[in-house]
């Protein structure tokens, strides 16, 4: 016992330990209160001063892909605002600027994916994100990736049904729907 704890010892004292300065802390936690107040441009910014002070920072690098997924949805609503007002090329315009925003995005998820935060989370925006863009193999990998990791996720089930039914697979869609939709209505047990 006594040579076992010496072994974990030793093994813990020579592992690097990790820390993020102070200023790449106050910088993300600027940028998500920018985040939730909506200001999405002021908290991009933020985070890329945290990213900038501790490269790899993995919730600044998620927080950061949250605000480009807000800003796409912000473009993809205004292109369809333009659009029924007639207005061809603001509506391009906008819906230029939503793929651009969805491509940063992605990016930023399969960085903090990479950088350890390969969660329920992460995997179902990845997912999601390659849906929108239209690369539905990656959407499928991704959800799949989630799932087998934690099968209860039923957004990312219906979510993964949703891709499934888009390329045409219909035999493979339905179970999944089957499945999230038996979940979604069983009884629950009394803990």
């Amino acid at each position: 016992m006594v040579l076992g704890t010496v072994v974990w010892t030793t093994i813990v004292y020579t592992q690097p330990v990790s820390s993020i300065s102070t200023r790449a802390i106050d910088s993300y936690s600027q940028g998500a209160g920018q985040e939730q107040a909506g200001n999405y441009d002021d908290a991009i910014g933020s985070f890329n001063d945290a990213l900038q002070q501790a490269p790899g920072y993995v919730s600044a690098l998620y927080e950061r892909a949250n605000t480009y997924f807000s800003q796409a949805t912000d473009a993809y609503a205004a292109g369809h605002g333009s659009q029924s007002q007639g207005n061809t090329n603001e509506a391009n315009k906008s819906f230029q600027l939503y793929t651009d925003k969805l491509q940063l995005a992605l990016t930023d998820y399969l960085a903090a994916q990479k950088a350890g935060k390969d969660d329920t989370y992460t995997g179902w925006n990845l997912g999601w994100t390659y849906y929108l863009l239209g690369d539905l193999d990656k959407a499928i990998e991704a959800d799949r990736h989630v799932l087998d990791k934690n099968p209860s996720v039923i957004p990312v089930r219906m979510n993964l049904a949703l891709a499934l039914l888009s390329q045409g697979n219909d035999p493979d869609a339905e179970p999944e729907y089957n499945t999230g939709l038996a979940r979604t209505y069983a009884p629950r047990q009394n803990d």
